[in-house]
């Protein structure tokens, strides 16, 4: 029996939330969390690869549903959430498949989950146009820099052979890592002890290889953001390999002596910021 398991992060001016597919065989569980309060109900437009789109009602913050099918690795999957009178509220993963109009169509008539009608080549038209103007608006909202600059990096790779101390730096550092780290602090689950820790920071731990896992968080000042950081858990006696002991420092969280090597990187350009630490 196949198993598949794929995430969309939601976004709008800013990460809204996550929806989650697992396909077992030829069943597939949903599960939609939203990370802001919103007035009930949303309705949430599904477009998994060749499926049936389909329609769900959201009522609360973690929204499960199940859909009959079969989704293979390469399938676009999207999300649009609108509210009842056909805004969008939140956009994710290849939203553009999704027919606008005929989704806030079904929602006005009353439709539950299930496949909407074709519309005319008239109305095809004026949705692939708000489709448009809803990618446009998008991009006004971020501010994206061009494709020049905003080079494809990895946060932090946990291949064996990589040496997690060599992170990527360059012009628009932050802005051009925006989405993995808006996705990572939003799929991964929280740090709290960091997060106390740390004033006005977010911090998520992201596991790898069993039960291992290193930190990422994001420090900010005045509501923007100013550090990127990452961490791995340890104790100070036992120092970092010699390719980070000059860029991390220890941050002590219990009384044990546990916590973490934290290395800091310049949201603007990616320099690494040295320790202050002996």
């Amino acid at each position: 029996m196949s198993f598949l398991k794929k995430t969309v992060v939601l976004t709008r001016s800013r990460t809204n939330g996550y929806v989650t597919f697992v396909c077992i065989g030829r069943t597939i569980g949903v599960k939609a969390v939203i990370n802001e309060p919103f007035r009930a109900p949303l309705w949430m437009g599904i477009q998994a690869g060749s499926l049936p789109f389909e329609l769900a009602e959201i009522t609360e913050r973690r929204t499960e549903i199940s859909m009959r099918g079969e989704l293979k690795d390469d399938d676009p999957t999207g999300i649009v959430l609108m509210d009842p009178e056909g805004a969008v509220f939140a956009y994710g993963g290849s939203y553009k498949s999704i027919d606008l109009n005929a989704m806030r169509k079904a929602i006005a008539n009353g439709n539950g989950a299930g496949a909407m009608e074709a519309e005319s080549a008239e109305d095809a038209e004026e949705s692939a146009q708000s489709a448009a103007d809803l990618i446009e608006e998008e991009t006004q909202t971020e501010q994206s820099v061009s494709d020049s600059d905003t080079p494809e990096v990895e946060i932090l790779s946990t291949e064996s052979d990589d040496n997690p101390f060599r992170l990527p730096k360059g012009e628009h550092f932050y802005r051009s890592l925006r989405p993995k780290i808006e996705e990572l602090l939003t799929v991964y689950p929280s740090e709290p002890d960091l997060e106390k820790a740390v004033p006005d920071s977010s911090w998520v731990k992201v596991r790898y290889d069993g039960d291992d896992y290193y930190v990422v968080g994001v420090l900010r000042e005045g509501g923007e953001v100013t550090h990127i950081a990452y961490g791995v858990p340890g104790v100070k006696a036992v120092r970092p390999p010699e390719e980070g002991k000059e860029l991390c420092d220890f941050l002590k969280l219990k009384e044990n002596g546990e916590g973490y090597w934290l290395m800091f990187q310049d949201a603007e350009n990616g320099e690494m910021i040295r320790s202050e630490q002996e």
